[in-house]
């Protein structure tokens, strides 16, 4: 007679990620590394009572290093709605790893959700630091924790990475345009009138 040994199935669990671990971003491979399963890239919580903001440096127009914070109270400049993002099937391993990533339960709370045309409920990090919340609550403008358009950080971050590279490129275009400066001199009340080479190569990657 011989035995089989028996399979224990590992526990598997539903991650909703909607930020900097999104493919292409940031953290993303803490679920590439971890061989998580995509099960939904164009997710979306069944819940429309959320909202999603970015502040400090993000505001001010940097593009890497952001991340956005997904809230459950809106303020009157806020969008609230679904959360657009991507579902993944995780191991107990690594949800412990983005447990500590996400300093659940300090700064962000790991919650569970219903994702559209998904039974199974999933986890979604929301965030909960007191003293920054605060903070986004007292900017009732907006201006220093902006809004995310349609809770889309994908989205909004392929603008924002599209308008850096167009204004990179205006600002290259118009140097090497005015390379060459035209200037006026006067001198003992003659007009004089001379080319000189601007170096300004040197403002432009090669």
């Amino acid at each position: 007679i011989t035995f089989k040994p028996m399979m224990i199935s590992e526990k598997r669990h539903r991650v909703f990620v909607y930020g900097s671990l999104l493919m292409g971003e940031d953290n993303h491979h803490w679920l590439e590394g971890n061989r998580a399963k995509l099960i939904d890239g164009a997710a979306r919580t069944e819940s429309e009572e959320f909202t999603m903001v970015f502040g400090g440096e993000g505001a001010r127009g940097v593009v890497d290093g952001i991340y956005p914070y997904l809230l459950t109270d809106a303020r009157p400049c806020d969008e609230k709605g679904a959360v657009i993002g991507e579902l993944y099937e995780v191991s107990e391993e690594t949800l412990a790893q983005l447990d500590k990533l996400e300093e659940h339960p300090i700064e962000y709370c790991r919650r569970q959700v219903q994702v559209r045309n998904h039974k199974t409920p999933a986890w979604l990090y929301v965030y909960e630091e007191k003293d920054t919340l605060a903070e986004i609550n007292l900017d009732l403008t907006c201006n220093t924790y902006v809004a995310v358009p349609k809770l889309d950080w994908r989205s909004f971050r392929q603008q924002q990475r599209y308008h850096k590279r167009s204004l990179s490129l205006s600002v290259k275009s118009f140097l090497l345009l005015h390379r060459k400066t035209v200037t006026s001199l006067t001198v003992a009340g003659i007009s004089l009138a001379y080319i000189s080479a601007s170096p300004l190569s040197f403002f432009c990657s090669s």
